[in-house]
């Protein structure tokens, strides 16, 4: 609750991947590549949790926020209330509503568990930033614009996170890797890591 403050958050509505085609259909011919036609049946039905009540509504919420961090200049989707964002597979939008989906998740499965979001992650700024297209430079090893990789970068003292950063989710395939949870899921591993033991790593 916020003193004089009505409705700080409200609920919208998005499209995404509960889980990968593959895993969902068991049918291992659907690729990245895939057209939308066979891609986007797929996509399952969602509430996006509190989201600020802004106009437009933007992926801005009590955990995470969507913010265009590294090359290329990809600004986060935007809606008019109520907030409808449904976008098809193999496009930036749809990346990024899955990627406050799935990032806001696992702050919210921690949540559910009974651990303070605000004392376990003192060492971060809640909500998070969230890049749901980047070509993560500082990774060597990435081709221009096409890295298939995810990252979940420290904040400058090294002592808590700074967000999520995501890539492709397959080379010259237009979707972004962040529709996997499972990506998110090892990615928020790293996340706890920075503000426990103060490294992305044991």
């Amino acid at each position: 609750l916020r003193a004089l403050i009505a409705h700080a958050y409200t609920n919208a509505h998005g499209l995404i991947y509960e889980n990968d085609p593959c895993t969902t259909t068991g049918n291992e011919s659907i690729t990245p590549s895939s057209s939308s036609n066979i891609l986007d049946p797929l996509r399952k039905y969602v509430t996006l949790m509190q989201l600020e009540n802004r106009s437009p509504r933007k992926l801005y919420g009590k955990y995470v926020r969507l913010v265009d961090i590294d090359r290329p200049l990809v600004d986060p989707p935007e809606e008019t209330s109520p907030g409808k964002f449904f976008y098809s597979v193999p496009t930036d939008n749809f990346a990024a509503v899955n990627a406050y989906y799935h990032c806001d998740s696992v702050f919210r499965m921690v949540e559910r568990m009974g651990f303070d979001i605000s004392e376990y992650f003192d060492g971060s700024n809640i909500p998070v930033p969230v890049d749901h297209r980047s070509n993560l430079d500082d990774l060597e090893d990435c081709p221009e614009g096409n890295c298939v990789n995810a990252a979940a970068p420290g904040n400058l003292l090294g002592q808590g996170s700074d967000g999520f950063v995501f890539g492709l989710v397959a080379e010259g395939a237009p979707v972004g890797i962040a529709v996997d949870k499972r990506v998110v899921l090892h990615e928020f591993g790293h996340v706890l890591l920075w503000d426990c033991v103060h490294s992305p790593n044991f």
